[in-house]
């Protein structure tokens, strides 16, 4: 049979059966070459080569296998010393063959192996890798470089990619998936089976920069002749249960993932005409047997208990303390570091430092006011997780809006390796993941949720009326942290209607007290008046001196010129400042008086004066530079300075260019391109502008609010997509005939239509949406839409989806790799999807709330995890992914140097959250492309555009300009909500309303940026007590684990785990960066994880719990 004959599917995963039968047997079975790269050095590896061979033997066929080496780190000090590479492989793998093929059944395995390598069917080379420099480095894997090729007798080939290791853990065990290509199967195929074998091409002629691949010595070829069976000739050995039998399939399931493998127990191979007779390895007779008394050789478990791999030594140290030690390491002294380097996070230098800030003023209050898309959930993360390991905090609540509270659950446990649960309102709910042994979901009462340690929670459940008192009434925290602290804001600011806090602004300021350490967040902390500002750090902590009217009037007082009086009315708040939070600091004092070139007797005169209370004379005797100075000193060193940490990207690129950044900040080139509409789409969209401000007009002014959002809705949709509007108002004409029956909400589109504009004295939640849309229904008009429908359903061609494709082809011409292409809306995603894919010839995928999907070389789209999706995206197998903003957050995209804004919405820091996901450090282009597409003639591209020319919007956030940018919404819906002989004057109205507006803020006294200072100075902390990498040698070392645990390495820091009282087998990393690229299918055995936590159990390390003192590390421990 020939490859081409079976029907190949395009992805195996572990979920589709035993991979062994499914794909590995059959495929060998069609095959005459089979090339292979493993991950590195061991006995499954070798020993599993041996498994199905016999079908390319009576193929008269043949292997080629290049195994992974990873040295030690005496190999590399020795190569470094000038000994030769090949003589210090061959003692390794001497050592290595010794210690590895053991046991009865090993050494018969490993003689099948011996057989085809003297027979010449099997050729082994071994790949030395190396590191990014060319250099030698020990515990260095090909972990990536995990691929085989197949060929058969009619030239065609078949390549296989993923995450499958050539051992009998990666073929058996339920971890593991890969892509299959066929040379036959289009061209997209053949490339991807080209790549593959010129891949393999390269490190078999050893060309290749990652690796240095050998020959295996001939001292190592002769060791292995002596496992040559005695009469040598290859025969098969028992079906051994649980290690790949060739069993007939597995169900119904095999025969659509390349049928039933067909293979018997034993398939003998073409005998020569005068066969040597000798011995062969044959099944006892079952019957003869006598299970009481009988001693056969053991089965190859996977997890023997006593592995080969391990390297007891005499048992000095017992594991409770090396247990109790990890466990307590982030309380020691040196402690800091850990929870860094056991999250998948690198923090860039700003994070670093916010998070130093937190642990040197522990128990602190904090704003976090980063810019969108510099990490401050990184910065968060890290203080949660160094609180909650080190015990500094044992009751910590996160407080964030409903839309944000899954993506956080994800982030912390994806990124900082911690399983907190959600709680809904009527249960606490964990997130999926590896070897789950407890219920996702648990219901609780109201008066009972809060007693869960460490737990999310909705801020907008929390702040209504009727569920306040569940946090007020609720024991203290050691921690509470605030997400989107700006939605906390007096109604009204900073106008002569102001009407005190509201809700959530409520809330926290009853319960500000309960919680000794307060963390807020927002990167828009002013949204139109200083005065919020204060409304933020007010909940933090204030000096009494610097109530909400003096703030406003300080920073409105600096940016006058002020007088000798006004001077030392700001010199007296500088001083209450000081003896709340001590004096400025002398780094703070001499970068301003370096930046005046002042002399340090001119440094003495300037804070002299500032801290005189009395006199006025040695403010006088300040000459204009000192007084320059004087001013730039209380611009920073107001209680802002101690209440926000706020980062911005032109400190990112001063971070770069004085050298402590190991990558550029990429420029940004933004496009904006205003599409002409076609006369259909022209006449459509009028027509949905003509529904919209009639319905609104219409409505009782009682019911204004909810028609007035609904239209606005409508207008949004259209602006991103015709078919994205289409379902929309699909959906409403079901919501109007289902009138008085309860309402089946669809989350993911309230999540979507929910208001954007940041300044509604309460952002509405997903059920205020809900009603909100309710409340409209009488005033829709049924005919209207079903009119509205038939007009999209004429439509021909999507202008703005042309453009697009046009915008792509350019863009891949000049060079890029990829691009993402977001858009607010679900229903638009579906639609481009297959459009793009049908256009560009390029692998595609697209990603959402509901998951992610790549489309297959059939055109069908297969469904990908999100760890597949990241995957996919760093290995350029997608170069276009289509996004929605709900699912964007999850994904960092250096890789894409192109993004396009496939429509607008109306809170400009939604496009700017899009660019942060591509606009990174790391960002592999050194000028990323953000292309903006809008329709011509609409006041979205009027004003957007606009900006970009006068403020450089999207090229960077200025914060002096951030209310210009909160007030974009207010604007937009008062021009569409217009009646339609006004609706071109309000267009016009709109764009002059912002360019006054930009006028303000430019005059404007308080300026974010500036009353923000910050140094480039990186933070230093000491060396942490262990790294992960320090329990690979722990879990090597049987004499250190407990003795109900089975553990045995599958591959450079991931091993296989048996906990005690389990048939399943658990795969767990000490890696960070494994765990990153494959959290769905590792947990990784670090402080906090269950199974870590399960270990400590079996550790039974509860009677140890002192406080350590000592700065001893986990590697002096142990030796």
């Amino acid at each position: 049979m020939l490859l081409r004959e079976r029907d190949w599917q395009p992805t195996y995963s572990h979920e589709d059966g035993d991979l062994v039968d499914l794909f590995f047997l059959p495929a060998l079975s069609c095959s005459k070459l089979y090339q292979r790269v493993t991950g590195y050095f061991n006995k499954e590896a070798l020993t599993l080569a041996s498994r199905g061979l016999d079908t390319l033997i009576r193929n008269e066929g043949r292997m080629q296998l290049i195994v992974g080496c990873t040295l030690e780190q005496e190999e590399v000090d020795a190569i470094e010393a000038g000994y030769a590479i090949r003589t210090l492989i061959e003692k390794g793998i001497h050592k290595r063959l010794q210690d590895m093929f053991a046991t009865e059944w090993e050494r018969k395995q490993l003689g099948w192996l011996s057989w085809m390598v003297a027979h010449n069917y099997l050729d082994i080379k071994l790949a030395i890798p190396k590191d990014a420099d060319g250099k030698y480095r020990a515990g260095l894997g090909l972990y990536h470089a995990k691929a085989g090729l197949l060929l058969d007798a009619a030239g065609d080939k078949l390549a296989f990619r993923g995450s499958i290791n050539e051992t009998l853990a990666g073929w058996k065990q339920n971890f593991e998936s890969f892509d299959v290509s066929c040379s036959w199967r289009g061209e997209w195929d053949l490339q991807r089976v080209t790549r593959t074998e010129d891949e393999f091409q390269t490190l078999w002629a050893n060309k290749a920069k990652a690796a240095e691949v050998l020959e295996v010595p001939e001292a190592v070829k002769q060791e292995l002749l002596q496992f040559l069976p005695k009469d040598d000739r290859f025969m098969l050995g028992p079906k051994i249960e649980g290690q790949g039998s060739r069993a007939e399939g597995q169900g119904s399931r095999a025969e659509g993932r390349g049928g039933k493998s067909g293979f018997k127990t034993e398939i003998p191979v073409p005998e020569p005409e005068a066969p040597v007779p000798g011995p062969e390895i044959q099944e006892p007779n079952p019957e003869a047997r006598d299970p009481e008394t009988e001693t056969q050789d053991p089965e190859p478990d996977l997890l023997d208990p006593h592995p080969s791999t391990l390297d007891p030594r005499p048992p000095a140290l017992d594991p409770k303390q090396v247990w109790a030690f990890i466990r307590d390491a982030a309380k020691r002294p040196n402690g800091a570091l850990v929870a860094v380097k056991t999250c998948t996070v690198e923090p860039w230098p700003h994070q670093l430092k916010a998070y130093k800030r937190m642990l040197d003023t522990w128990p602190f209050r904090l704003l976090i006011a980063d810019e969108v898309g510099l990490g401050k959930t990184i910065e968060a993360g890290l203080i949660i997780r160094h609180a909650w390991i080190s015990g500094a905090a044992k009751r910590i609540l996160i407080l964030v809006p409903s839309a944000l509270m899954t993506q956080w659950q994800a982030e912390l446990y994806e990124k900082f390796n911690l399983l907190v649960p959600i709680y809904t309102g009527r249960s606490l709910v964990w997130p999926k993941h590896h070897f789950c042994r407890q219920p996702l979901e648990k219901k609780i009462p109201r008066d009972k949720w809060t007693e869960q340690p460490l737990v999310i929670a909705s801020s907008h459940l929390m702040r209504r009326k009727d569920r306040q008192a569940e946090l007020v009434t609720a024991e203290n925290w050691d921690l509470l942290v605030v997400d989107e602290a700006h939605h906390a804001r007096r109604r009204g600011a900073g106008t002569t209607q102001e009407k005190g806090p509201n809700r959530l602004l409520r809330l926290l300021l009853d319960i500000k007290d309960k919680a000794s350490s307060l963390l807020m967040m927002t990167a828009t902390p002013m949204q139109v008046h200083p005065v919020e500002i204060w409304d933020l750090l007010s909940v933090l902590g204030l000096p009494p001196e610097w109530d909400a009217s003096v703030f406003t009037q300080y920073f409105d007082v600096l940016n006058q010129n002020p007088d000798e009086k006004s001077l030392h009315w700001l010199a007296h708040l500088f001083q209450a400042t000081e003896a709340v939070y001590g004096p400025l600091a002398n780094e703070a004092l001499d970068r301003i008086a370096d930046g005046f070139g002042l002399s340090r007797i001119e440094r003495k005169s300037v804070v002299t004066a500032l801290r005189e209370k009395n006199s006025l004379i040695p403010i006088k005797r300040l000459n204009t530079k000192q007084r320059k100075a004087a001013l730039a000193l209380l611009r920073t060193a107001s209680p802002v300075r101690y209440r926000m940490s706020r980062h911005t990207r032109t400190l990112l690129r001063q971070y770069a260019r004085n050298g402590l950044l190991d990558s550029p900040i990429a420029d940004r080139a933004v496009t904006d391109i205003a599409i002409e509409m076609a006369p259909g789409e022209r006449a459509l969209y009028e027509a949905v502008e003509e529904y919209i401000s009639k319905t609104y007009q219409a409505a009782t002014p009682g019911k204004r609010t909810a028609v007035g959002f609904v239209m606005t809705t409508y207008r949004r949709r259209v602006a991103s997509s015709f078919h994205a509007l289409r379902r929309t108002l699909e959906k409403k004409l079901d919501l109007i005939d289902a009138q008085g029956k309860p309402p089946v909400l669809d989350e993911t589109q309230l999540y979507e239509d929910a208001s954007q504009d940041e300044l509604l004295d309460e952002v509405n939640s997903p059920e205020d949406t809900a009603d909100l849309e309710q409340d409209a229904l009488a005033f829709e008009q049924k005919e209207t839409i079903r009119s509205l429908l038939k007009s999209i359903a004429r439509l021909g061609t999507d202008s703005k989806a042309l453009r697009l494709i046009t915008e792509l082809n350019s863009v891949f011409a000049e060079g890029y790799g990829g691009a993402i292409i977001f858009t607010q809306y679900a229903d638009t995603m579906e639609f481009l999807k297959d459009f793009v894919a049908e256009r560009v010839d390029l692998p595609i995928g697209c990603f959402s709330g509901e998951g992610g999907q790549r489309r297959e070389p059939s055109g069908a789209w297969g469904k990908c995890s999100k760890e597949e999706i990241k995957r996919l995206l760093r290995t350029n197998e997608i170069k276009v992914l289509i996004c929605t903003d709900a699912a964007g957050e999850g994904l960092n995209l250096q890789s894409c140097g192109v993004l396009v804004n496939y429509d607008l919405p109306w809170n400009p820091m939604k496009v700017e959250q899009r660019i942060g996901r591509i606009d990174r450090i790391g960002q592999v282009h050194p000028t990323v492309r953000i292309i903006n597409l809008g329709y011509a003639d609409t006041v979205e591209v009027d004003v957007y555009f606009a900006l970009h020319e006068r403020i450089g919007l999207f090229t960077g956030v200025v914060g002096k300009l951030q209310p210009i940018l909160s007030r974009l919404p207010k604007e937009f819906e008062a021009a569409i909500l217009t009646g339609p002989e006004q609706r071109e004057q309000a267009r016009h109205k709109a764009l002059s309303n912002v360019n006054v507006l930009v006028d303000e803020a430019e005059a404007a006294g308080f300026d974010i940026d500036e009353v923000s200072e910050a140094d480039l100075q990186p933070p230093e902390f000491p060396d942490p007590p262990f790294v992960p990498s320090d329990l690979d040698i722990v879990l090597h070392d049987a004499s250190l684990l407990p003795a109900s645990i089975e553990c045995r390495e599958l591959e450079p820091s991931t091993y296989a785990l048996r906990m005690p009282g389990e048939k399943e087998l658990a795969r767990i990393t000490t890696s960070p960066g494994i765990f990153d690229e494959h959290f769905e299918s590792h947990q990784l055995l670090l402080p906090d994880s269950p199974l870590f936590k399960a270990l400590l159990r079996a550790a039974d390390v509860t009677d140890i719990e002192e406080e350590p003192i000592d700065t001893i590390t986990l590697r002096e421990l142990i030796e």
